[in-house]
């Protein structure tokens, strides 16, 4: 599907953007020129002309702050544009084979290359093979593909080349929390059902107990962003 069916190329975003701000602005701009030069003509203004003259300054100065947001507003639509692009075209990306089912072998990477896109970020691993319940840890400087790597391993960075293979159930803890807008509890359940041996015993493992006890409204309290 072509992506003009769907939404007006960029360009007319923009040009719809700029037309609006300055529309909204002209009936304010002229406004304020013709005051001032009566003002000048007649060195004395009136309570309306003063009135009109301190609006159209107020309605100029939210014009400049809509018009110094442009540049931000321009990316912002560039990145919807190329998100559903994306969306658009299909995904067409193989990932490592994930098998829930328990094996004596839990990953297991024979050559394997994985990327997040065309000239983007690549990981290669010429061979990886984790047994299941051995401790692994993986070291390295920054920048050289460890978040990426357990990325892969969990099924989310495609894989370009060679083969991959992961079993069991994952648990992945990223660098950056994610967060649902929910109560305390939904954000530990994460849809599960509540068993409070359980949860108590992960707020627990996550030095959370005291933190929760502060709470006004306990685990239903109302955390997240937005």
């Amino acid at each position: 599907m072509d992506m003009d069916d769907y939404m007006p190329p960029l360009f007319w975003h923009i040009a719809s953007l700029l037309v609006s701000i300055v529309g909204s602005a002209l009936s304010q701009i002229a406004s304020a020129i013709a005051i001032m030069l009566a003002i000048q003509s007649s060195d004395v203004a009136t309570y309306t002309e003063m009135m009109l003259l301190m609006g159209s300054i107020d309605s100029l100065t939210s014009f400049s702050a809509t018009a110094s947001a442009v540049g931000t507003i321009y990316a912002d639509i560039k990145k919807n544009t190329a998100f559903l692009s994306k969306i658009i075209a299909g995904n067409n990306s193989q990932y490592i084979q994930l098998d829930p089912e328990p094996n004596a072998m839990s990953a297991e990477l024979a050559d394997c290359t994985f990327s997040w896109g065309p000239d983007a970020f690549s990981v290669h691993c010429p061979s990886l093979t984790i047994a299941a319940g051995e401790f692994v840890t993986v070291v390295g400087r920054v920048g050289s593909g460890k978040s990426s790597l357990m990325s892969a391993l969990c099924g989310e960075m495609p894989i370009i080349s060679g083969q991959g293979r992961m079993s069991g159930r994952i648990g992945f803890v990223d660098q950056k929390p994610t967060m649902i807008n929910d109560s305390f509890r939904e954000n530990v359940l994460m849809g599960n059902e509540y068993d409070e041996k359980w949860f108590n015993q992960v707020t627990h493992a996550c030095a959370l107990t005291q933190d929760l006890e502060q709470m006004e409204n306990g685990d239903q309290t109302k955390v997240g962003f937005g």
